[in-house]
């Protein structure tokens, strides 16, 4: 199957058709991870909400039966061995160059850019959790497609890039010494974003960059971390400019504490984390208000749930 109907939907991936070329950049997506043997982590995450939509007595007539007990057993155990090794050498390496392949026919621009960029977001996603081998130049690009799509005004489009990003992190830059040695081109594209989410006039860019931070690797972060840190902790509150932005905030907000937990709050500086508490409890006396009404509502939730969260990392560690 894979030999017949792989090539049918790579070819689709340039179908002049949205709709088309759309479904088969996601089925190509979603194909990666089944192969990979990684199709249960989704896939157990949407049978859990869609369980909660039905009745208690028909989860029972689901579950029961010998035939289904022993289907889903062989299920499970097919699910997870890795056959990547099925698809050949040549398609492999024309999936690995989709991105760059549309990109250069233009098939992300226009009418539909939107759909097609959560495309991407997902395909990055899938790839790198599959652990696909990627070369520098490609990873710098993958990288680069993330945080020019985390700009985007569309905010589920600046979620996925995250999202992907984190993923992207995790698989390819996780190892403390690679990231000093052999991958400059990491940190220099981060510490460029670092500026960008405190000065920038886009509030768009602010608010998908504030996000971001809090989705990179431990080795990322520590590379960085004294900047970062305090950086992020200057965006959770406002600093009195036409263009602030409670979004950016509660992102800021949000982000330094993943920061600190990636870190392990006992590898954080005693002064950053107190710096980091005062900052939080400003945050809950945010009560900005803008044509939308009471836009501070969400930096002070977003404070609130943060503080409980440091507080209790701090009591257990």
């Amino acid at each position: 199957m894979i030999e017949e109907y792989l090539p049918k939907i790579y070819e689709n991936c340039f179908n002049k058709a949205l709709h088309v070329r759309h479904g088969a950049l996601w089925a190509i997506s979603e194909l990666i991870i089944g192969l990979s043997g990684l199709s249960h982590i989704s896939r157990n995450k949407k049978l859990e909400e869609a369980m909660q939509q039905i009745h208690k007595k028909d989860i029972e007539i689901l579950k029961s039966g010998n035939d289904k007990k022993e289907f889903n057993e062989r299920f499970n155990q097919l699910q997870q061995e890795n056959n990547i090794s099925l698809i050949n050498s040549e398609m492999l390496g024309k999936i690995k160059n989709l991105l760059f392949d549309m990109e250069e026919k233009n098939l992300f621009k226009g009418k539909g850019a939107e759909t097609m960029k959560l495309c991407i977001n997902h395909f990055i996603q899938c790839s790198s959790l599959a652990k696909l081998e990627f070369n520098d130049e490609y990873l710098h690009k993958f990288q680069n497609l993330l945080i020019e799509n985390s700009k985007h005004s569309n905010l589920d489009l600046q979620l996925s890039s995250a999202s992907a990003l984190k993923q992207l992190c995790l698989s390819y830059h996780n190892e403390d010494e690679d990231v000093n040695n052999n991958k400059g081109y990491v940190i220099s594209s981060i510490s460029k974003l670092i500026e960008r989410s405190v000065k920038d006039s886009n509030i768009d860019v602010t608010r998908g960059y504030n996000m971001l931070f809090g989705h990179l690797s431990r080795s990322i972060i520590l590379c960085m971390q004294q900047t970062l840190l305090k950086t992020v902790c200057h965006n959770m509150v406002p600093k009195g400019r036409a263009n602030d932005d409670a979004e950016a905030r509660k992102y800021a907000v949000r982000s330094q504490v993943e920061i600190i937990k990636t870190l392990g709050i006992e590898s954080v500086d005693s002064a950053i984390i107190k710096d980091t508490l005062e900052h939080l409890f400003m945050a809950t006396d945010d009560y900005t208000l803008d044509k939308r009404g009471d836009v501070g509502s969400w930096v002070r939730e977003e404070a609130m749930r943060s503080l409980n969260i440091l507080l209790d990392e701090l009591f257990y560690n």
